[in-house]
């Protein structure tokens, strides 16, 4: 049975949503609530694929419409970034698509690129974008983190089962990891889960040092934080953290939480966290 692939501006949210959470690679950037933060914060139109056999959607895909210079004239020509933020459009997605049989998976895949092609040629757009994949969520060892040719990566991600409970998770951790939290805790530092987004501002400010430390600049504006309290943290999917000492922020560390993972983000150390806990307090 041939494929048909229907591309839309506007979708039922609790319809996609559902479809999208009620899969196994189901991932929150396949959201209408990551629409909204992209769409409020990029300003990228949102467009929603299904791909249907006949009887039932077999597919699902969320992308946008973006200009393909953005992302360069906004680091290196910042004069050039409005000019561009509506030329040369191309069609992107991040973390998709949604395939809840994976014997289908290479048919429907066919499918959605022949439509995306065809969307990308009649609203003259210069493509369809290479997108990244629903990464692989588990490094089982230290080798993992090798590349093909033997030098190490500076990034690897690390799967912790957190249903075993607190007791077991405390006790996998290696015995530096627990004396290190023992001495946070003496030396007075309390963590506490943000409930008013009037303290995002802290949270930046954890951010924005942490990035001084490490000489390195990032491309985000503040109000980024907002979009992401706005639009994921109504329905949980979003929550951040500040580590303070006498209700000074030292540290902060936002989690997105969806089908059953929750992931770090934007990790954050105040200047003052280097100092020593007397000058600290």
């Amino acid at each position: 049975m041939s494929l048909r692939v229907e591309i839309t501006d506007c979708v039922d949210d609790d319809t996609w949503n559902g479809f999208v959470a009620r899969q196994p690679d189901a991932d929150l950037m396949q959201t209408t609530h990551w629409a909204d933060v992209v769409a409020g914060y990029h300003g990228h139109t949102p467009r929603y694929a299904w791909v249907h056999d006949g009887k039932q959607p077999v597919g699902a895909l969320l992308l946008f419409v973006e200009p393909y210079f953005q992302m360069l004239t906004r680091a290196t020509h910042p004069l050039l970034h409005g000019p561009t933020k509506r030329a040369l459009p191309v069609l992107r997605w991040k973390r998709g698509p949604v395939i809840p049989d994976p014997r289908r998976r290479v048919d429907v895949l066919d499918a959605l690129l022949s439509g995306l092609q065809a969307e990308a040629r009649s609203m003259g757009a210069l493509g369809v974008a290479e997108a990244t994949s629903l990464p692989d969520l588990v490094q089982p060892d230290c080798a993992a983190v090798l590349s093909a040719t033997g030098t190490w990566h500076t990034h690897a991600t690390f799967l912790v089962d957190l249903s075993t409970g607190e007791d077991a998770v405390w006790a996998g951790m290696k015995k530096v990891a627990r004396k290190a939290v023992r001495r946070a805790e003496s030396q007075g530092i309390v963590v506490r889960r943000l409930t008013d987004e009037k303290d995002l501002g802290k949270v930046w400010r954890m951010l924005t040092e942490g990035w001084e430390r490490l000489g390195t600049r990032y491309g985000r504006r503040q109000d980024f934080l907002g979009f992401l309290w706005q639009a994921l943290h109504p329905d949980g999917h979003c929550e951040f953290f500040l580590a303070e000492v006498d209700g000074e922020p030292v540290g902060s560390m936002g989690v997105w939480q969806y089908n059953g993972y929750v992931y770090e983000f934007f990790s954050g150390r105040a200047h003052a966290a280097d100092a020593s806990p007397s000058q600290c307090r």
